[in-house]
């Protein structure tokens, strides 16, 4: 079997900030938030709707975490250098895979939560459809994906004594036969 896999890598500084303290249900709605916008574009290329599998949320969650620790740069391999295709035969998924990540930094004092949301909402689609590489990855219709992994994660982190929260984003798309 031939295993197919697409990578593009993105990196979100974003102007506007939420509060200091870690929110889960910040993360939970900024997740369904990213899910219900993957679903609306994929809908407007009459693609059906795709679902969760779990073994893609291991995969997603592995490099999700790395890039949460990593500092200045994001990347497709997890804390052990492994890449989406060791990682997928590593969890035996037995199908083609695409994988997003992003790491989006807001300064921790200027807006509210409830702010967060629809700002990465706004600013991921922005970047979807500004960006071929991701575009192709989420709806074309040649890559037929028919299921999903998704890992958000968060953590604040101090730059230069300034306190951003920092939430790691990681997106793989996948078609089993």
């Amino acid at each position: 079997m031939v295993l197919r896999i697409l990578t593009v890598a993105l990196f979100w500084l974003c102007s506007g900030s939420w509060s200091n303290a870690a929110s889960p249900d910040l993360t939970d709605s900024t997740e369904e938030t990213v899910i219900s916008i993957i679903f609306t574009l994929r809908s407007e290329k009459n693609l059906p709707p795709i679902q969760r599998n779990d073994v893609l949320n291991r995969v997603a969650g592995r490099v999700s975490s790395a890039n949460l620790e990593r500092e200045n740069f994001i990347s497709h391999t997890d804390q052990n250098g492994k890449t989406l295709l060791d990682r997928t035969e590593e969890e035996a998924y037995p199908g083609a895979a695409g994988e997003i990540v992003a790491v989006i930094l807001q300064p921790c004092s200027k807006a509210q939560e409830k702010d967060f949301v629809p700002h990465v909402a706004e600013s991921f689609k922005r970047l979807i459809r500004g960006s071929p590489g991701h575009y192709d990855i989420l709806i074309s219709a040649h890559n037929n994906w028919n299921e999903y992994g998704i890992s958000l994660l968060e953590t604040v982190v101090t730059r230069s004594g300034q306190c951003f929260k920092k939430f790691s984003l990681a997106l793989v798309m996948g078609l089993q036969n």
